[in-house]
């Protein structure tokens, strides 16, 4: 079992914030975010502009660093919909949150099978 860890400060470790990006859409009370290339729609959801953002849609059409086109986005994991098919015409991108451990040492390998909670501070 995990029995802390060893050598490690009190600070929270660092957070790297991605997307996954698959095929869908988004559902019920979304937000609409007018013209925007698809990294200002990332940075929007990730910086805390949109609050509480798990993800956005945005029309599969759109390139990368298009402008002229909505991102629509949600602050409710039920809201994101995947598609089963290839009907939808969006695309959804999901935000994860990674906690990197590279300055924190597990004192155990047990520890590196359960899920891993980042310390809180105190």
């Amino acid at each position: 079992r995990f029995s802390g860890y060893q050598n490690c400060n009190t600070s929270v470790p660092p957070m790297q914030r991605s997307f996954s990006k698959r095929i869908g859409s988004v559902v019920n009370n979304y937000h609409t975010a007018s013209n925007l290339p698809l990294h200002e729609c990332k940075t929007k959801c990730s910086d805390g502009t949109w609050h509480d953002c798990v993800g956005f849609s945005r029309h599969r059409e759109a390139g990368d660093n298009s402008s002229g086109y909505d991102c629509w986005w949600v602050d409710d994991l039920d809201s994101l919909r995947y598609s089963t098919g290839w009907d939808l015409q969006d695309l959804l991108y999901k935000q994860t949150v990674v906690y990197t451990y590279d300055r924190y040492e597990l004192d155990s390998i047990s520890a590196a099978l359960e899920p891993l909670v980042p310390p809180t501070t105190k």
